[in-house]
């Protein structure tokens, strides 16, 4: 989720499966072996299948949240 145009900050991300939070930083970061621009990210490995309410959440500078919502479905 990149939000508010901000490469300052973190989200924190809720994949609704009982699991703990984690917090990443979407600022741009260089990837030191291909000298390339990304985005940080995050991997996460459901243990059941099922539907899973995915939830990502940033408040900006100003301290306006942002939040997302992504269904995934596990099979």
């Amino acid at each position: 989720m990149r939000t508010f145009g901000s490469e300052t900050g973190e989200e924190v991300w809720d994949f609704g499966d009982g699991t703990g939070k984690v917090v990443v930083n979407s600022g741009v970061v260089e990837r030191e072996l291909q000298n390339e621009m990304k985005f940080a990210e995050t991997v996460h490995t459901f243990s059941r299948p099922g539907y899973y309410i995915v939830r990502v959440e940033r408040v900006n500078q100003h301290g306006f949240p942002a939040i997302g919502h992504l269904l995934v479905k596990v099979n």
